[in-house]
């Protein structure tokens, strides 16, 4: 018996943990009527709060036998209609076991009959009407602070068993349950503490904002400014494609990402074969132009989301294909090679030929290896290919 108290003590603890941790009102009230189902073995737990205007309000519900929880973070609420703290309505004075539990600050016990004893207003009945399932016994703790400091009410429901019998609540529990529910009235004053600093922190917010409509809509044109500069930086002004601080700060992200989920990454190197035989023939303007159809043809090749086209330097552009393997990167280089191959550059009125050599990489990240790795393969492999003659594919991978 003594182990089974410094289990429940320890399992106070983390709770008591738990709740202080926890940061959003709907969520934390999910957790409340989730722990005490546990700790009465019920099928069903309610939670009633007090409000401004003297009545109990609906807040949270969870049944565990039909697979419910509403109000809260998880749904709408059901409707339950505020129960008066008077328990008087229409002139008659009705009784609630709910409001018996907050105003005498004690933990209520119907054993029995639980529906009978409770009207339209009460959550015991509603529920019954609304989802055919019959409260029959029924724990009503109050969340008390130190009375007559009470927030509300916890409620713990059990229907008719399997055989049509009432389900009991273990009294050697109550105790425990009284224990967990001065944890949550504790987390939930806190919890309107806080809501209601914030609540006030955003007024003022809101009041200081609207002071300051001017000096907002400067700092939005500054950031705007700032991001068209950065955009600016991470651009080939030549071409439109990536320039190469944007690509190296992307393959570091991919490298990243594919190290830790295991894929691969291929990486192409095309250089355009004799590109300063174009500039000293038909002059810079010539090249530029051919450069941007260049970079036009490969980025239509290579459109997924995830790719990445980038000018690497001079006559020199880098792919970057996170989760492609060498075979399947190998055939994009050379569809990229042969569109390169026929395609007639026109300057002037001058017909320009050219061709483009390309070095395919692959490999799967591993930590410990050196992300410049798939580098410095696309590139030996784009020198094997000049090697080679020129106009045409090699690849290295790592496998």
């Amino acid at each position: 018996m003594v182990e089974d108290a410094l289990g429940m003590n320890s399992r106070i603890v983390d709770i008591a943990q738990a709740f202080s941790e926890e940061d959003n009102h709907d969520n934390l009230l999910e957790m409340i009527v989730a722990e005490a189902l546990i700790f009465a073995g019920g099928d069903a737990a309610s939670i009633y709060i007090k409000t401004d205007v003297e009545t109990l309000r609906f807040e949270c519900l969870a049944i565990k036998s039909l697979g419910i929880m509403r109000g809260g973070a998880s749904g709408e609420p059901l409707g339950v209609p505020d129960i008066p703290l008077s328990s008087i309505i229409d002139g008659r004075e009705l009784h609630f076991e709910v409001v018996a539990a907050f105003h005498d600050c004690e933990t209520r016990l119907v054993e029995e009959n639980m529906s009978e004893r409770q009207e339209y207003y009460s959550g015991a009945s509603f529920f019954g009407d609304m989802l055919d399932y019959e409260v029959v016994t029924a724990l009503s703790i109050p969340l008390s602070i130190g009375k007559p400091e009470t927030l509300g009410v916890l409620q713990v429901f059990n229907p008719l068993n399997s055989a049509s019998e009432p389900v009991a609540f273990a009294k050697e529990m109550i105790p425990w349950i009284e224990s967990l529910a001065s944890l949550a009235a504790m987390a939930i004053h806190n919890r309107q503490l806080v809501d209601s600093h914030v609540a006030k922190q955003e007024k003022l917010a809101k009041l200081v904002q609207q002071k300051t409509t001017e000096l907002e809509s400067i700092i939005n044109d500054l950031k705007v400014i700032n991001a068209r500069l950065l955009e600016e930086k991470q651009v080939d002004h030549l071409t439109g494609v990536n320039n190469r601080k944007a690509f190296e700060e992307a393959f570091s992200v991919e490298w990243r990402r594919a190290e830790r989920y295991k894929y691969p990454v291929s990486l192409l190197m095309i250089d355009i074969d004799h590109f300063k035989r174009v500039n000293d023939t038909y002059g810079h303007l010539a090249g530029d132009e051919c450069l941007r159809i260049v970079s036009d043809l490969i980025q239509t090749i290579f459109n997924r989301s995830a790719d990445l086209v980038a000018r690497y330097g001079g006559e020199e552009f880098v792919v970057l294909l996170p989760y492609l393997p060498i075979e399947n990167a190998v055939l994009c280089a050379e569809r990229a090679r042969a569109m390169v191959e026929a395609q007639v550059f026109v300057y002037a009125d001058i017909e320009i030929s050219l061709t483009a050599s390309v070095g395919v990489s692959s490999l799967v990240p591993e930590k410990g290896l050196d992300p410049t790795e798939l580098i410095k393969l696309a590139d030996e492999a784009l020198y094997r290919a000049k090697d080679a003659g020129r106009n045409c594919i090699r690849q290295m991978s790592v496998t």
